[in-house]
Protein backbone atom coordinates (compact mmCIF):
# COMPACT_ATOMS: atom_id res chain seq x y z
CA UNK A 1 0.00 0.00 0.00
CA UNK A 2 1.14 3.55 -0.61
CA UNK A 3 2.08 5.80 1.55
CA UNK A 4 -0.68 9.36 1.35
CA UNK A 5 -1.44 12.27 2.67
CA UNK A 6 -5.02 13.37 1.85
CA UNK A 7 -5.66 11.97 -1.78
CA UNK A 8 -2.79 11.98 -2.76
CA UNK A 9 0.50 9.28 -2.36
CA UNK A 10 3.59 10.33 -1.13
CA UNK A 11 5.52 9.59 -4.34
CA UNK A 12 2.75 11.50 -6.30
CA UNK A 13 3.72 14.29 -4.35
CA UNK A 14 7.22 14.04 -4.77
CA UNK A 15 7.14 13.39 -7.89
CA UNK A 16 4.96 16.68 -8.74
CA UNK A 17 7.37 18.56 -6.52
CA UNK A 18 10.20 17.63 -8.06
CA UNK A 19 8.72 18.47 -11.74
CA UNK A 20 7.53 22.13 -9.90
CA UNK A 21 11.53 22.65 -8.31
CA UNK A 22 13.03 21.99 -12.20
CA UNK A 23 10.32 24.32 -13.99
CA UNK A 24 11.06 26.93 -11.10
CA UNK A 25 14.89 26.48 -11.36
CA UNK A 26 14.31 26.90 -15.58
CA UNK A 27 12.16 29.72 -15.27
CA UNK A 28 13.77 31.72 -12.52
CA UNK A 29 16.90 30.18 -12.04
CA UNK A 30 16.97 29.67 -8.61
CA UNK A 31 18.20 26.74 -6.42
CA UNK A 32 16.16 26.19 -3.32
CA UNK A 33 18.34 26.07 -0.10
CA UNK A 34 16.07 23.44 1.38
CA UNK A 35 16.77 20.23 0.89
CA UNK A 36 14.61 17.57 -1.33
CA UNK A 37 13.70 15.51 2.08
CA UNK A 38 12.40 18.81 4.11
CA UNK A 39 10.43 20.39 1.54
CA UNK A 40 8.60 16.83 0.52
CA UNK A 41 7.30 16.98 4.51
CA UNK A 42 6.10 20.57 4.68
CA UNK A 43 4.65 19.75 1.28
CA UNK A 44 2.62 16.07 2.99
CA UNK A 45 2.25 17.47 6.63
CA UNK A 46 1.12 20.92 6.62
CA UNK A 47 -1.94 21.88 6.15
CA UNK A 48 -3.30 24.41 3.76
CA UNK A 49 -3.15 27.09 6.19
CA UNK A 50 0.17 26.64 6.60
CA UNK A 51 -0.31 24.51 10.19
CA UNK A 52 0.95 21.16 11.07
CA UNK A 53 -1.06 18.27 10.88
CA UNK A 54 0.00 17.20 14.15
CA UNK A 55 2.59 17.80 17.49
CA UNK A 56 4.71 15.07 16.17
CA UNK A 57 5.23 15.83 12.39
CA UNK A 58 6.21 19.53 13.47
CA UNK A 59 9.08 17.54 16.14
CA UNK A 60 10.29 15.73 13.17
CA UNK A 61 10.81 18.78 11.09
CA UNK A 62 13.39 20.07 13.60
CA UNK A 63 15.01 17.33 13.78
CA UNK A 64 15.51 17.17 10.01
CA UNK A 65 16.60 20.80 10.10
CA UNK A 66 18.99 19.66 12.79
CA UNK A 67 20.33 17.00 10.22
CA UNK A 68 20.15 19.61 7.40
CA UNK A 69 22.33 21.57 9.92
CA UNK A 70 24.76 18.84 10.79
CA UNK A 71 25.37 17.86 7.47
CA UNK A 72 26.09 21.48 6.57
CA UNK A 73 28.48 21.77 9.04
CA UNK A 74 30.54 18.50 8.96
CA UNK A 75 30.68 17.79 5.05
CA UNK A 76 30.01 21.73 3.56
CA UNK A 77 26.58 19.90 1.85
CA UNK A 78 23.68 18.14 2.28
CA UNK A 79 24.11 15.22 -0.22
CA UNK A 80 21.44 12.87 1.56
CA UNK A 81 18.66 11.62 -0.29
CA UNK A 82 14.95 11.96 1.15
CA UNK A 83 14.56 8.39 1.62
CA UNK A 84 17.84 7.92 3.71
CA UNK A 85 17.37 11.20 5.61
CA UNK A 86 13.72 10.06 6.63
CA UNK A 87 15.37 6.10 7.50
CA UNK A 88 17.47 9.01 9.86
CA UNK A 89 14.96 10.80 11.04
CA UNK A 90 12.02 8.47 11.27
CA UNK A 91 13.58 5.12 11.48
CA UNK A 92 12.64 2.25 9.29
CA UNK A 93 11.46 -1.46 9.11
CA UNK A 94 11.86 -4.22 6.67
CA UNK A 95 10.72 -3.27 3.41
CA UNK A 96 9.10 -0.13 4.30
CA UNK A 97 10.22 3.25 5.42
CA UNK A 98 8.50 5.78 6.97
CA UNK A 99 6.97 8.56 5.60
CA UNK A 100 8.05 7.29 2.02
CA UNK A 101 5.70 3.72 2.11
CA UNK A 102 7.22 0.69 1.00
CA UNK A 103 11.01 0.58 -0.50
CA UNK A 104 14.10 -1.66 -0.54
CA UNK A 105 14.83 -2.13 3.36
CA UNK A 106 17.79 0.42 4.12
CA UNK A 107 21.57 -0.59 4.49
CA UNK A 108 22.27 -3.57 6.60
CA UNK A 109 23.57 -4.01 10.14
CA UNK A 110 20.83 -1.88 11.83
CA UNK A 111 19.98 0.27 8.80
CA UNK A 112 21.18 3.85 7.44
CA UNK A 113 19.62 5.12 10.79
CA UNK A 114 21.85 2.50 13.07
CA UNK A 115 25.11 3.77 11.28
CA UNK A 116 23.96 7.29 11.44
CA UNK A 117 23.20 6.32 15.34
CA UNK A 118 26.54 4.18 15.94
CA UNK A 119 28.85 7.23 14.05
CA UNK A 120 26.57 9.95 16.32
CA UNK A 121 27.17 7.60 19.60
CA UNK A 122 31.31 6.91 18.67
CA UNK A 123 31.41 11.30 17.96
CA UNK A 124 29.84 11.64 21.31
CA UNK A 125 32.60 8.69 23.15
CA UNK A 126 35.37 10.69 21.12
CA UNK A 127 34.34 14.17 22.38
CA UNK A 128 34.34 12.80 25.89
CA UNK A 129 37.40 10.90 26.04
CA UNK A 130 39.12 13.72 24.60
CA UNK A 131 37.51 15.79 27.32
CA UNK A 132 38.86 13.55 29.85
CA UNK A 133 42.47 12.57 28.48
CA UNK A 134 42.51 17.03 28.66
CA UNK A 135 41.28 16.59 31.79
CA UNK A 136 43.94 14.19 32.95
CA UNK A 137 46.50 16.31 31.39
CA UNK A 138 45.62 19.60 33.20
CA UNK A 139 45.41 18.16 36.71
CA UNK A 140 48.81 16.07 36.17
CA UNK A 141 50.27 19.81 34.78
CA UNK A 142 49.03 21.31 37.92
CA UNK A 143 50.45 18.65 40.16
CA UNK A 144 54.05 18.98 39.11
CA UNK A 145 53.15 22.70 39.09
CA UNK A 146 52.47 22.25 42.63
CA UNK A 147 55.27 19.89 43.56
CA UNK A 148 58.09 22.57 41.70
CA UNK A 149 56.86 25.29 43.48
CA UNK A 150 56.89 23.46 47.03
CA UNK A 151 60.34 22.19 46.13
CA UNK A 152 61.31 26.43 45.43
CA UNK A 153 59.45 27.15 48.61
CA UNK A 154 61.78 24.53 50.17
CA UNK A 155 64.93 25.14 48.61
CA UNK A 156 64.57 29.10 49.61
CA UNK A 157 63.02 28.30 53.48
CA UNK A 158 66.74 26.65 53.50
CA UNK A 159 68.70 29.02 51.62
CA UNK A 160 67.07 31.83 54.07
CA UNK A 161 67.84 29.63 57.36
CA UNK A 162 71.25 28.93 56.21
CA UNK A 163 71.73 32.89 55.35
CA UNK A 164 70.66 33.53 58.82
CA UNK A 165 72.68 31.33 59.89
CA UNK A 166 75.99 32.48 58.61
CA UNK A 167 74.76 36.03 59.44
CA UNK A 168 74.13 34.83 63.51
CA UNK A 169 78.00 33.47 63.19
CA UNK A 170 79.44 36.42 61.66
CA UNK A 171 77.57 39.17 64.94
CA UNK A 172 78.54 35.88 67.04
CA UNK A 173 82.83 36.51 65.49
CA UNK A 174 82.30 40.16 65.57
CA UNK A 175 81.16 40.44 69.28
CA UNK A 176 83.98 38.30 69.71
CA UNK A 177 86.65 40.72 68.16
CA UNK A 178 85.07 43.36 70.28
CA UNK A 179 85.52 41.74 73.40
CA UNK A 180 88.90 41.37 72.38
CA UNK A 181 89.52 44.35 71.17
CA UNK A 182 88.24 46.01 74.49
CA UNK A 183 90.21 44.03 76.76
CA UNK A 184 93.88 44.71 74.88
CA UNK A 185 92.93 48.29 75.45
CA UNK A 186 92.16 47.62 78.92
CA UNK A 187 95.63 46.20 79.37
CA UNK A 188 97.47 49.17 77.38
CA UNK A 189 95.80 51.57 79.53
CA UNK A 190 96.75 49.65 82.80
CA UNK A 191 100.28 49.63 81.53
CA UNK A 192 100.43 52.97 80.74
CA UNK A 193 99.57 54.12 83.55
CA UNK A 194 102.23 52.04 86.01
CA UNK A 195 105.63 54.29 86.50
CA UNK A 196 109.06 53.36 85.01
CA UNK A 197 112.14 52.92 86.83
CA UNK A 198 113.68 55.86 86.24
CA UNK A 199 111.26 58.04 88.05
CA UNK A 200 111.75 56.11 91.08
Amino acid sequence: MLARVGTKSIARNLTEMRKDLEENEQENNEISEQPEYMRLWEKVRKKKDGTWVDTNAKEKYKEMENLHTTQMQEKGEDILTTREAYTIVLGHRSGYVRGMGSGPEPLENGGLRGQWLRAQIQAEIEVEMTARIQEEVEACMAQKESEVQAQIEQREAEAEACLAQKEARLEQMEAQMRAVMQHLSEIGMLLSSQPTSASR
